[in-house]
């Protein structure tokens, strides 16, 4: 800003403006606080109080001497320095031919950029990322010519080497006549919002795919359980169902990253142990299964669970199940995990008068394993109790090759 000397310009008292730079700065902070659509309020604010650290600047160096001996100015410039010094926001202000007027210490904080390689010269001599520089500088000339702010996002790229995304409020500089001598902005920093937006919308519609999905299972379950009376029916679809439920809070509670195999199949089974040391035991490496793979072994092992319970080794007081998978080369092609289903202790297959080998939950283990996931499952009816081996495809590898050992809850 152009300012008359000293002498003739008319006397702003020191506490007009203490209070207009508290109150700009209380507002400011507030507003950033506050986030979320309050940070342009917080923008607004900070453009208020590099406005009026800009005049004070202006003014010094056209008034010489006579201000700086005033100590209102002294008082004022020292004041919003401090100000500059505390905000994560970087302001600035230049000329019309776009050299550096003035900029708080924000940016060597967060950009590693010493004030005395930017101050006097323009964005294509200190920013040596050309394509930003002439970014900034066509923005600016946007300001320039129209005499209109502009809230808009630019791109900086620190001496780090990473790029980040800032909020950036420029408006025109004017002078006491109100012709633009230039251009000032306040940017804040948003990319670590951006980045959480981002996020939220992918778990969005992750959250929108995987609901549909569980529904669509639900609806099949229903639909194809058979019953020979209500109460039998009700029974088989709760339990189906809450085996999905589990599985889906599971999933919730990682953010849909997955849910691991241990757990899945510890939750399926906790009911069913009687307290007998080794009637229940797994025992595999710890294995992050995505969204999908979860659901449908969530949904196996209840079936496999159930069938035990009614007719296998967890219907007698001595019989014992075995759960242990590991990780490896499939016979399908591809990673993934073998999981071997061994009971032992329960009753002889022809006491099983009530087993029925093409049920719906058997064919509902078949589908769930060779359809869904594209493996392979193999049951094995003996004597001494089913045996099952179930491949399960893996679009990635494990994140955590360590073998552990546990007895279900």
């Amino acid at each position: 800003m152009v300012a008359s000397p000293a002498t003739d310009r008319p006397k702003r008292p020191a506490s007009a403006t203490a209070w207009q730079i508290l109150l700009a700065m209380a507002t400011g902070l507030v507003a950033l606080a506050a986030g979320g659509p309050w940070l342009w309020l917080a923008a607004l604010s900070f453009v208020a109080l590099a406005l009026l650290a800009i005049t004070l600047i202006v003014d010094g160096r056209k008034a010489g001497a006579a201000v700086r001996q005033n100590p209102e100015d002294r008082h004022s410039a020292g004041l919003l320095e401090l100000i500059g010094s505390s905000t994560h926001s970087i302001i600035w202000a230049k000329d019309r031919d776009g050299r550096m007027l003035y900029m708080n210490s924000a940016l060597e904080r967060l950009a590693g950029v010493s004030l005395a390689d930017v101050l006097g010269k323009t964005d294509a001599e200190w920013n040596t990322n050309r394509a930003e520089a002439k970014a900034f500088e066509a923005a600016d000339r946007r300001v320039l010519e129209t005499g209109l702010p502009e809230d808009i996002e630019e791109v900086f790229t620190g001496r780090e080497g990473t790029p980040r995304t800032y909020r950036s409020l420029k408006s025109p500089l004017r002078d006491r006549s109100g012709r633009v001598i230039g251009v000032m902005g306040v940017a804040t920093d948003t990319t670590d919002q951006r980045e959480a937006e981002q996020r939220e919308r992918l778990l969005t519609r992750e959250l929108d795919h995987r609901a549909k999905n569980l529904l669509a299972v639900v609806q099949a379950v229903v639909t194809l359980t058979r019953a020979t009376n209500l109460a039998e029916f009700k029974q088989a679809v709760e339990g189906r169902i809450q085996a999905l439920g589990r599985a889906h809070s599971m999933l919730a509670a990682s953010r849909w990253e997955g849910a691991d195999i241990a757990r899945i199949i510890a939750e399926e089974l906790a009911p069913y142990d009687n307290g007998r040391p080794g009637r229940l035991s797994l025992e595999g490496p710890p294995l992050l299964l995505r969204p999908s793979v979860a659901q449908s072994v969530a949904l196996v092992m209840h079936e496999l669970a159930t069938n035990a319970v009614k007719y296998g080794c967890l219907s007698a007081e001595q019989g014992r199940l075995e759960v242990c998978w590991e990780v490896g080369e499939l016979v399908v092609g591809g990673a993934g995990v073998r999981l071997h289903w061994n009971e032992s202790g329960g009753p002889l297959v022809k006491e099983r008068s009530g087993t029925s080998r093409s049920g719906f939950g058997t064919r509902l283990i078949h589908s769930s394993i060779e359809r869904q996931l594209g493996g392979s499952l193999s049951l094995d009816w003996s004597p001494g109790g089913l045996k099952a081996s179930l491949d399960i495809p893996l679009e990635r590898p494990p994140a955590l090759p360590v073998t552990m050992r546990n007895e279900a809850a």
